[in-house]
């Protein structure tokens, strides 16, 4: 049992000294709430600012195919108030669960509940946090999610399209038709030139 500390004033006869007196006894309580059902709790992280349901929405931003984003808030009961039971904790699709709230939560209690969006392909998400429970008037308890995945784009490997020389270096390029990938030996002037790796498949007559 906690013991509380009992301030009383009073004064000594004569003196005319204000001084104080300690005594300990029994911390008051309170009582639990008769006839109450109850109460779910949820705040958000960091801050533990209560919020109502339905009165928020999370909003993970912009994130590319295989990055997931995590949302964390904090699920409770009311204190002194009777143990709070959860029926269900559903997220909608593109998100899951890494961390849901237990099945009870006893009064004054909270625990910290983690929702990801997944990112698993691209496109956008939305949709509510569903907390199903026996409290009276907020049940299913409810927060809304959007999140945007983004596609990866893979840089595209760069092709040298530089036809080849003469022997003057005049970088005339050789007008070239198809899509292979060759080395060639021209003939241009009466000289034999080495030409460049160039996307050539024929050599065309202009």
């Amino acid at each position: 049992m906690r013991s509380a500390l009992v301030t009383v004033p009073f004064m000594l006869v004569g003196l005319g000294v204000a001084t104080s007196v300690h005594a300990t006894g029994p911390a008051p309580q309170r009582p639990a709430c008769v006839g109450c059902g109850p109460d779910i709790e949820v705040h958000t992280l960091p801050g533990a600012v209560d919020i109502a349901s339905g009165t928020i929405t999370n909003d993970f931003g912009s994130t590319p195919v295989g990055t997931p984003v995590e949302y964390e808030f904090a699920v409770g009961a009311t204190q002194f108030l009777p143990t709070l039971t959860i029926a269900s904790f559903t997220v909608p699709a593109g998100f899951s669960v890494d961390q849901a709230p237990p099945s009870t939560i006893e009064g004054g209690a909270s625990h910290l509940v983690r929702v990801l969006c997944d990112a698993t392909e691209p496109g956008t998400y939305s949709g509510d946090v569903s907390i199903v429970s026996d409290d009276v008037d907020e049940s299913p308890f409810t927060i809304a999610l959007t999140c945007e995945v983004t596609a990866v784009v893979d840089e595209e490997e760069t092709t040298d399209t530089t036809g080849p020389t003469d022997d003057a270096g005049s970088g005339a390029g050789i007008p070239t038709t198809g899509s292979s990938s060759t080395t060639l030996l021209v003939l241009a002037g009466g000289l034999l030139a080495v030409g460049a790796s160039v996307r050539v498949a024929s050599r065309r007559r202009v």
